[in-house]
């Protein structure tokens, strides 16, 4: 039992420490890029094709543009998982209250070595810290029970 109990905090400690880690990096990356003005052209809430949850299917579809070096974008990135060719499910009523508090003109980052590249939002660095230690102590209790 205890090698079940090590190889599978192993396994899970290791997972988490690699998902948060990468966000970790990209939110702390994304805060150097360059903040710009954003109009919002569309925005509504979706059914998501990619989600397989029964109970939150949709998705927040957002498209913005942004003027940076004498140059027009748009983008469609709305927080760090798109980045991360992610998405973020919602029921239908959770999307519609989160789609009301996007504005017209919204603050963007914008990636200055790569001006294609943009995220509206960088919020949620607790809950990848908080993932970042559950992985931590998973490997600790992993190595603990093999001893």
């Amino acid at each position: 039992m205890k090698y079940f109990i090590f190889f599978f905090a192993l396994a899970i400690g290791i997972a988490a420490l690699w998902y948060s880690q990468a966000f970790i990096r990209l939110y702390w990356k994304t805060g150097k890029w360059n903040k710009v003005q954003a109009k919002v052209l569309s925005k509504e809430v979706v059914l998501n094709p990619r989600s397989n949850s029964l109970r939150s299917p949709y998705r927040l579809q957002v498209q913005y543009s942004y003027h940076i070096n004498n140059k027009d974008y748009t983008s469609t990135k709305l927080d760090l998982v798109e980045l991360m060719d992610g998405f973020q499910s919602y029921t239908k009523p959770a999307g519609e209250k989160r789609l009301a508090e996007i504005k017209e003109f919204i603050t963007v980052y914008v990636n200055p070595d790569e001006p294609t590249q943009a995220v509206a939002e960088r919020a949620g660095i607790f809950l990848f810290v908080f993932v970042f230690l559950i992985g931590f102590f998973s490997v600790l209790i992993g190595i603990t029970k093999l001893f």
